[in-house]
This record gives structure tokens, sequence and C-alpha cells, in this order.
């Protein structure tokens, strides 16, 4: 489908109003950061320079006790989605909820 005249139209504002309001923002922006004295311009004491060895090693010792906390997780049951205690997931809905207990009732009928 070709665009109409109304849209090119309605685009061409969108790109304008894009302009403005940009410009807008950035000197909101601007006095609000020289307004505010509470907050100071970041001194070069602050700033610490690393190697990459030491980064390198930081994160190996966060990756060694992340392992440990994956070694915790619950296990669910694949049939009826249930933890240890008895929960069901977070992501599943209310209905898929119903659906697997009138599975499950229904197979406990069956003779």
């Amino acid at each position: 489908m070709g665009k109409s005249i109304h849209s090119k139209w309605k685009i061409k504002m969108r790109n304008i109003k894009r302009v403005r309001y940009g410009q807008k923002e950035l000197a909101r922006l601007k006095n609000m950061v020289a307004s505010n004295k509470d907050v100071e311009m970041m001194d070069p004491q602050l700033v610490t320079v690393t190697d990459a060895k030491k980064i390198k090693e930081d994160a190996a010792k966060k990756q060694d006790s992340m392992d440990v906390d994956q070694q915790s997780t619950s296990t669910r049951d694949p049939h009826t989605m249930k933890d240890e205690h008895g929960q069901y997931p977070v992501w599943m809905g209310k209905r898929k909820i119903k659906n697997l207990k009138n599975k499950k009732k229904n197979k406990k009928n069956v003779w």
C-alpha cells in the first residue's frame, strides 16, 4: 500500500516535534545539572585504574561464588510442574494449572 498524503504529513510533523522536543529536553537537563549544588562533578581522585588481570580475577571469584548458588536451585516434576514445596512456577497461568489438575484428576478416576 502506498503512503497517503495524510500519513506523510503526520510523519513530517512527528519529525519536527522530535527535533523541537529534543532541544527542549537537552536545555532542561543542562539547567538541572547546573542548578543542582548537591551533585559535584567527578573528582579525579575518586577514579581508580585497574588492569585486565585484576578484572579477570575478580570475575573468576564471582563466577565461583555464583556456582554455589546455582546448585541450590529447586527441581520441578516434569508432569505436575510442581517443585518440592508443592508450588507451581510463577510464570504459569491459572488456566494451565487448572488443566493440569483436571488431567491428574481424570487419570485417577480411570479404571
